[in-house]
C-alpha cells in the first residue's frame, strides 16, 4: 500500500478529526473507530502528523476517567 493511499475508514476517520477539530477516545469509538490508537499509528506512519494529549474525559455512565487521548489533525 502507498503511503498516499487511505482506506476507506481512514478516510472517514481523518473527515471526523477535521469537523471537530479534537477528539478522545470514547467520542472516537461512540463514531465507530474501535481502537483510534492504531488508526492514530497507521495514519502517522503515512506521514500524517497529530497531536496526542491525556486529559480527563467523561464515559458513556457518566464516570470521569483520568488520562483519556484527545487526538487532533494537523495535516501532512
Amino acid at each position: 500500500m502507498s503511503k498516499n493511499t487511505f482506506s476507506t475508514a481512514e478516510k472517514l476517520f481523518l473527515r471526523e478529526l477535521e469537523r471537530h477539530g479534537t477528539l478522545n477516545t470514547f467520542q472516537l469509538r461512540d463514531l465507530g473507530f474501535m481502537n483510534p490508537s492504531k488508526m492514530i499509528f497507521d495514519l502517522k506512519a503515512k506521514g500524517l502528523t497529530f497531536t496526542t494529549t491525556q486529559k480527563t474525559a467523561i464515559g458513556n455512565t457518566g464516570r470521569f476517567h483520568p488520562r483519556i487521548a484527545h487526538y487532533s489533525f494537523w495535516g501532512q
